[in-house]
This record gives structure tokens, C-alpha cells and sequence, in this order.
């Protein structure tokens, strides 16, 4: 009997080590499957995610050039703040302009609130035709000015004065800034932001986005929303709410140059990191995290469009912010990629400024760029 149950357990041992030895005869283990939630998150989120991480790209550029900056007396006395990064303005004889962004409003303790999704339109009459994108960012210094916005639509230069908001270190120098408006207005087309008015602008706070956009990312304070709220209590000099990391004793300092590989460099460790990750999805996913199809093309050819690049980059942000996704978000797959199109995303963005503001580059940089 004794001879009887060794041979059972030796015949178990057999039955595991075999396949560790064909696995490791292979070069290692088989690809473990990732476990998906039914659904992915839908393409509102993501655009939602993206609206989040934009506004917080605008904030840190209009305050990291100290001449044009918005004052940091203004921000410290402000009671509520609206970003719509990319308002598209189009016009041929009769046009308009629309654009998503965020609100947030000073809460009784001083720190920021969460950030709400709004939206603002603006009709316009004239003879001009075409096409622009234009950043704009809304000081509030007045709680009469946030009260007739929290409650209903908010129409710029009737319900509530606009003035083209002061700027930078002599703004700052003036101590006596009155700031008699009820909103101080920032807009930039291309080049630094610049105080001017906006009359006739309606704004709407979209509180059913936000309240889908809170609950399907199951956490009060997303990651990228926490971001956007530290980094302004930050630049308001007030700290952040209690057991959350604080802000440094200044506003932080302007980002470092990118120094990352070139675009060239990148786009085939894009195309490498996604085919790794994609065995790993099932169809509704492969969809939703795909890449531009021109990471995969020879190295001579276009490059991926910027605004496909930045969507699929809002599509690997809603699943970094979102716990229910964790298992995914996890995986080292995932995590390459989505740091890969982080990088891409800011070399992209340092060329084009390279590009606007010295007129010519060396050419190997003009051939990274794809207008």
C-alpha cells in the first residue's frame, strides 16, 4: 500500500511539471487572458477624460509664462474658474462657436471644487470666412456672478460683466487691482493667452454629463480630475483638502522641455506595444483601444493625424481613471502603451510650438510634423 500511494504521488508530480517544462521549452509561460468587463466605457467618457486633461494642459500653459500669466491676486480672491480648451469658431457670413470645457467653484474651506462639464456657443455676424480653434479661460470674482451660472444658463455681457482680464507681473505690481468686473476673460489663438472680452457667449453647465461621468468612474475624484483641482488650489496658494498630498509652497514650476525619442523614434514602439496588448482584448475592446493605423505604416510615410492620436489617447485615459477597469489598467501591456502615446502626445505637441514660434525649424523636425 505505502509503494502504491508514492507511485499516486509521483504520478501527480508528473501530471504538473510537465506542462512547466513545455511551457518553459517554449520560452516561457502561455499568455495569461485578461478578464474584461462586458463593456468598455462608451466614447463620451472618453471624451469627458479628454475635456479634463485639456483644461489642465491650458491652465499650466496660460500661468507658466509669468508676463502673461493670469495673476495669482486674482486666482486667490476668484469663486469660480471656466475652461473650454479648443473652441471651434467657424464663419462664412453668419457663424458661430462651440466648445466643451470645465467648471469649478471656490468651496467654503477655500480649496476647489471637482470639475463640472460645460459647454458655451456664440453666434456671430460678419464677412469672414473659415475656421479656428481658440482656448479660453473665465475668472468669476463675484458669488453673484456664480449664483446666476449655477442657476440656469449664463449669457457673458448681460447676466454678468465681462472685461478682458489684466495679465502678468504688472498686474501683479499694480496693489490696488479693483477688479470691478464680474468675469475677467482669457482667450488664445495662437501664441500666449491675452485679456479680451467676450460678449455674447452663453454657458451652460452640463450637470447630467457630469453626474454619468462621476458615476461611471465609481470614485468621487478621478485621478485626472484631482490632477486639474491640486494643480489650481496650487496656483490659489490654498492647500488641498485634508489626507491628500499638498501642494508645494509655490505654484508649480513651469513643465520641463520634452526630452524624450523623436515621433520617428516613437511610432514603432507604438506599433510594438500595441501588438502585444492586443491579443489580450476581445473585440468591443480591440475597437476601443485601437491606434491610427499610420503607427503601423513604413517609416517614410505621414504620421498619425494629431487629433486621432489624442483620441485614442482620451480612449487609454478613461481606463487609467477608472477602477473598475483596474485588472486591465494593470496589465504591463496596457501600461507601456498608454506612457507611449503620453510621449507622443507631448513631443507633438513641443514641435508644433517649436514650430509657431520660430517660423522655421531644422528640417528633420519640419518632417516629424503632419499638417
Amino acid at each position: 500500500m505505502r509503494y502504491y500511494s508514492i507511485l499516486c504521488s509521483l504520478a501527480a508530480i508528473c501530471l504538473i511539471v510537465a506542462p512547466l517544462n513545455v511551457a518553459f521549452s517554449q520560452g516561457g509561460y502561455p499568455p495569461v487572458q485578461v478578464q474584461m468587463p462586458q463593456n468598455p466605457p462608451g466614447p463620451e467618457m472618453a471624451k469627458a477624460t479628454g475635456d479634463i486633461a485639456d483644461s489642465l494642459q491650458v491652465l499650466n500653459e496660460i500661468m507658466e509664462i509669468p508676463v502673461s500669466a493670469i495673476p495669482t491676486s486674482m486666482l486667490k480672491r476668484a469663486e469660480g474658474l471656466v475652461i473650454i480648451p479648443n473652441m471651434i469658431k467657424g464663419s462664412f457670413g453668419v457663424g458661430g462657436a462651440f466648445g466643451r470645457g470645465v467648471f469649478m467653484v471656490r468651496q467654503p474651506g477655500g480649496q476647489w471644487s471637482h470639475p463640472n462639464f460645460v459647454s458655451m456657443a456664440k453666434g456671430s455676424f460678419g464677412f469672414q470666412a473659415g475656421v479656428s480653434s481658440t482656448d479660453i479661460v473665465l475668472v468669476f470674482c463675484t458669488k453673484h456672478s456664480i449664483e446666476q451660472f449655477t442657476e440656469g444658463k449664463l449669457t457673458l455681457g448681460v447676466d454678468a460683466a465681462v472685461a478682458a482680464g489684466p495679465v502678468g507681473r504688472q498686474a501683479e505690481a499694480g496693489t490696488d487691482l479693483t477688479l470691478t468686473s464680474e468675469v475677467y476673460s482669457y482667450s488664445r489663438a495662437r501664441g500666449v493667452f491675452l485679456g479680451a472680452a467676450i460678449d455674447g457667449g452663453v454657458l451652460n453647465i452640463d450637470r447630467d454629463l457630469t453626474n454619468r461621468y462621476y458615476a461611471a468612474a465609481g470614485s468621487p475624484m478621478p485621478p485626472t480630475a484631482w490632477a486639474l483641482v491640486k494643480t489650481l488650489n496650487a496656483y490659489s496658494g490654498v492647500a488641498n483638502a485634508p489626507n491628500e498630498p499638498l501642494p508645494p509652497a509655490t505654484a508649480p514650476a513651469s513643465r520641463p522641455a520634452y526630452q524624450g525619442p523623436s515621433l520617428e523614434v516613437l511610432r514603432p514602439q507604438v506599433a510594438a506595444a500595441y501588438a502585444q496588448l492586443n491579443p489580450l482584448l476581445d473585440t468591443q475592446w480591440k475597437s476601443f483601444l485601437a491606434v491610427p493605423p499610420e503607427f503601423f505604416t513604413p517609416e517614410r510615410s505621414p504620421l498619425p493625424p494629431k487629433e486621432k492620436v489624442h483620441q485614442a489617447l482620451n480612449h487609454y485615459r478613461v481606463v487609467a481613471n477608472n477602477d473598475q477597469y483596474r485588472v486591465l489598467n494593470a496589465r504591463p501591456e496596457f501600461q507601456t502603451l498608454y506612457q507611449l502615446l503620453q510621449q507622443w502626445d507631448r513631443a507633438s505637441a513641443q514641435l508644433e510650438d517649436l514650430t509657431r514660434n520660430a517660423g522655421s525649424v531644422p528640417k528633420p523636425i519640419n518632417q516629424q510634423l503632419n499638417k
